[in-house]
């Protein structure tokens, strides 16, 4: 599998659990980047956001094929666009899928900072993260 796809079976499976939420009334959407001729326009801050009992719920997929995924693999905008829905009283995260485990992981954009500020290259999983893809019921 490319290294620009890695991430998109992951995707595919949230988008899967996002109809089964809509059936339920709760409001899910998948950020869209717009591309011209093959040229990307726009970035999206992160990859979905879900409105759930009166919160809103952004987070970016992640896939790491073997190992622990690395610090680069979070980016400055995605870390601010996170940061920002959490100072408005919402909830901001990465979820990671770490393939060689088979372990879905939940980890808030605040403990991506501290590591990034700490000088952490890496982030190893960590079975207190450890979600299931239907991952509101834990949230």
């Amino acid at each position: 599998m490319s290294h620009a796809n890695r991430g998109m079976q992951l995707e595919k499976s949230v988008e899967e659990l996002f109809k089964h939420y809509e059936q339920l009334g709760i409001f899910c959407h998948k950020l869209e980047v717009k591309e011209v001729d093959g040229v990307r326009i726009k970035k999206s801050p992160f990859d979905f956001e879900v409105f759930y009992d009166g919160c809103l719920y952004a987070f970016d997929a992640k896939h790491c094929q073997q190992g622990n995924i690395g610090i680069a693999n979070f980016k400055l905008h995605q870390i601010k666009a996170l940061k920002d829905v959490k100072n408005q009283k919402g909830s901001g995260f990465f979820l990671v899928y770490y393939a060689d485990i088979k372990q879905l992981e939940i980890i808030d954009v605040d403990d991506v900072i501290k590591l990034k500020g700490e000088g952490f290259k890496t982030i190893k999983p960590d079975p207190k993260r450890k979600t299931k893809l239907d991952f509101l019921k834990i949230l």
